[in-house]
């Protein structure tokens, strides 16, 4: 099985957070398989401690740029 993460360790995303954009860096990366009856679900999480919160991101949550984040709401 391969796995290929959007964000990579050190990459820049933006994100919302208690309704306002902010950045940070992905320092953390958290990959959950789960094999229910022989259905394969795999999710990938960004784990940070954003600004003093622990955070737990996923991929659709998270965009590249500023303005892309502000173009998804």
């Amino acid at each position: 099985m391969e796995i290929t993460t959007k964000y990579n360790l050190g990459d820049t995303v933006w994100f919302m957070d208690k309704n306002k954009p902010k950045s940070d860096n992905i320092k953390h990366i958290r990959i959950e398989i789960l094999n229910e009856k022989n259905n394969s679900n795999s999710f990938i999480y960004y784990v940070d401690d954003i600004y003093g919160n622990y955070g737990r991101y996923n991929e659709h949550e998270l965009f590249p740029s500023k303005q892309q984040l502000l173009e998804s709401l």
